[in-house]
């Protein structure tokens, strides 16, 4: 899979051993720029691609039916002084389970409520808040860690005092 293709534009492209490639999915030409691929998982035998970033200048978390060339945002990012911003993802290992994140505010501070999710076909269902106003030092796809089964999530937690940025703890949660 590549990410972009100079002559054929922004996208996801499978490319074969004899360097031939076919776009899985294509974003709009017409804002090109301001569209961005941030990470990209895919799942149910390769016929359902998510991804984050912002498509046709909207940003957020999405789900992209190959076969159907249909396309679904999941969970919305947004924009807010120092930007617009789009939610980061970790999918557990068998791609039945998706934690996020999205930026809460707390006057100027940056916070984070985290939520985990199944996914089924082409979405998710039964997402639930697992931490609220958190302050984290990075995005929830470097923060967050599923064991080998999907049954466990880790999240590294920053210290709540002094230095917030050295992790302290790991928070576990059981699914």
């Amino acid at each position: 899979m590549a990410a972009h293709s100079k002559k054929d534009g922004y996208g996801i492209y499978e490319l074969s051993f004899d360097h031939q490639k076919k776009a899985i999915v294509q974003f709009p030409s017409k804002k090109q720029s301001s569209d961005t691929l941030t990470g990209f998982d895919l799942i149910n035998g390769g016929k359902t691609v998510i991804f984050n970033g912002t498509y046709d200048g909207e940003p957020g978390i999405f789900f992209y039916d190959v076969d159907k060339k249909t396309l679904t945002k999941v969970v919305s990012g947004g924009v807010d002084k120092e930007g617009q911003w789009a939610p980061f993802y970790s999918l557990s290992p068998d791609g039945t389970k998706i934690v996020f994140g999205n930026i809460a505010r707390d006057k100027d501070t940056v916070k984070n409520d985290v939520y985990v999710a199944d996914v089924t076909g082409g979405g998710l269902s039964q997402a639930i808040r697992i931490m609220e106003n958190v302050k984290m030092p990075a995005v929830i796809s470097l923060m967050a860690h599923w064991s080998d089964d999907s049954g466990k999530l880790y999240i590294k937690m920053p210290a709540s005092t002094g230095d917030t940025n050295l992790i302290d703890k790991i928070q576990e949660f059981v699914f």
